[in-house]
């Protein structure tokens, strides 16, 4: 397929560098360097003006496990790009414009405690070496304070991973020579925390300054010049909020070219991409969704629009089946135009017309079996269930999942369990300021339900007021003699963990041959 293509680019000088990172107390990055990118002169041959571009050397940097020792603190790396333009004499006023980018090709670096941290600064300043600050779309200007207490600012790239345009259209003037510099400077901050979680982690990147405007294709979301399942992913992200898309990303997105990003521009995105249409593609129709969320709230995006032409599904924007929330209650699925029973995930099939409604069912947080109460029923369910019986019945996991945690294991069975014994009085939506974690070496073992199935045993814990009993596992052809390791070198065939323990435990499963 051919993608349609809105704007055309020549890139006039571009410069490649990698992040100059970290040295101080958790890394250290080595750096080679290479050649520099070659001038690129435009000449106006009206005005015989002289507009040239120049960019710095290219930079190379790597972060390795093996890099890691104490250093000297953070660590830098800049580059720069010039504009100079020269009148063909002192009576004419010479005038051009440019674009500079700075287009991050790859980036996996992530935040090792939080985005309050930023771990990745990017800091522009003129010829002179005075700080500008630009509107740059989606990046935030931040002040921080580095291990040695000293305060660093600049813009927060640290898990950045797009074309990012600082100047566009900048207008440079003179009536004899000028030049405008721009000066790029990356700093890994080390902070006194562990930041080992950059270990391996790179960027990439390419400084980039030209006359013409940046070139997009219909339907690169993403930006990397192919459309692939990488353009739907960003999709999904832009509609969950998750990430946002820059100017040339959201000028992309817009499909069927009506001005609007919406639904519709994600259901033609698909068979785009299959090669089943020819971009810009205009749908025919265009229908509105509605949603009565009894009492809930939308905690995530919800489809508003749909087209015949297409297959829809409501819940496109991740794997997260629950995109509202209701205090108290967990989500157990959406009736209305899909009919009177709960459903999940709803797919509006291919060739639906007319606008749609749906309404969101609840059930009370832990009531599995939704009869309106939470008693040991509830609690034998959620047993079953993690132990993968056969009987377990198909409860909503948003239901079982009482402490909101994003995971249904035993700490929700604990939180059932105490809100039991408590006669309701204890908050069953509670999550402990710790959880400690339980690991096994089963050497080869497995844990086998009553009905042969095998199932993974508590993997977390925290400081509770209820002793905990491991499970006891098998292995065919050998005897259990018992647990050894966080209890002590003794196998022990019958461990309990004893109320108010604290830390992760590590359990080792001892074997004799029959």
């Amino acid at each position: 397929m051919e993608s349609s293509k809105t704007k055309i680019i020549s890139i006039v000088t571009t410069i490649a560098f990698l992040l100059m990172v970290i040295g101080a107390t958790y890394a250290y990055f080595a750096a080679q360097t290479g050649e520099g990118a070659s001038t690129d002169i435009k000449i106006n041959a009206n005005t015989t003006d002289v507009f040239t571009f120049e960019t710095g050397s290219a930079i190379s940097i790597s972060l390795n496990q093996e890099n890691f020792a104490s250093g000297t603190g953070n660590q830098s790396g800049t580059t720069y790009a010039k504009a100079m333009l020269t009148a063909n004499n002192k009576t004419n006023t010479a005038t051009e414009h440019y674009y500079l980018y700075l287009n991050i090709k790859s980036n996996i670096f992530v935040y090792s405690q939080d985005n309050t941290k930023p771990e990745i600064l990017l800091k522009i300043t003129d010829k002179n070496g005075t700080e500008v600050k630009p509107t740059l779309e989606g990046l935030e200007y931040k002040t921080v304070t580095d291990g040695k207490g000293v305060s660093q600012s600049g813009y927060d790239i640290t898990t950045y991973n797009d074309v990012l345009p600082i100047y566009e259209n900048k207008e440079i003037t003179t009536t004899s020579s000028i030049t405008e510099q721009w000066n790029i400077t990356i700093t890994f901050i080390n902070y006194d925390f562990n930041q080992s979680a950059n270990a391996g982690k790179s960027l990439s990147a390419t400084l980039m300054i030209q006359k013409p405007e940046l070139e997009y294709t219909l339907g690169d979301v993403n930006g990397d010049g192919v459309l692939n399942g990488k353009d739907t992913t960003r999709f999904r992200k832009y509609f969950s909020g998750i990430e946002k898309l820059n100017k040339y990303q959201l000028l992309a997105a817009d499909l069927n070219q009506d001005g609007v990003i919406n639904d519709i521009d994600f259901d033609i995105l698909k068979p785009a991409i299959l090669g089943s249409v020819t971009l810009p593609y205009k749908t025919k129709d265009a229908y509105n969704i509605t949603y009565n969320l009894d009492e809930g709230v939308a905690v995530g995006y919800l489809r508003t629009k749909y087209t015949s032409e297409f297959e829809a599904s409501l819940d496109f924007t991740s794997d997260v089946k629950a995109k509202v929330k209701k205090d108290g209650y967990g989500f157990t699925g959406w009736t209305g135009s899909n009919g009177t029973t709960a459903e999940e995930e709803v797919t509006i099939a291919q060739g639906t017309t007319g606008n749609l409604s749906y309404t969101a069912n609840w059930a009370l947080l832990g009531d599995l079996n939704q009869d309106g109460k939470i008693n040991s029923s509830d609690l034998q369910e959620i047993n079953k269930y993690l132990e993968k019986y056969s009987t377990a019945n198909t409860f909503r996991k948003d239901v079982a999942d009482v402490n909101r945690d994003g995971i249904v294991d035993y700490l929700d069975t604990d939180n059932i369990q105490k809100y039991i014994a408590s006669r309701g009085t204890f908050n069953i939506t509670t999550i402990p300021d710790k959880i400690y974690n339980i690991t096994y070496d089963l050497d080869v073992g497995q844990f086998l339900n009553s009905e042969g199935t095998e199932y993974n045993a508590r993997s977390r814990y925290y400081q509770m007021s209820s002793d905990i009993l491991l499970d006891t596992p098998t292995k065919d052809g050998y005897t259990f003699l018992g647990w050894t390791g966080s209890n002590g070198s003794t196998p022990e065939t019958s461990v309990t963990i004893a109320a108010n323990t604290t830390g992760d435990l590590h359990y080792k499963a001892n074997w004799q041959a029959n």
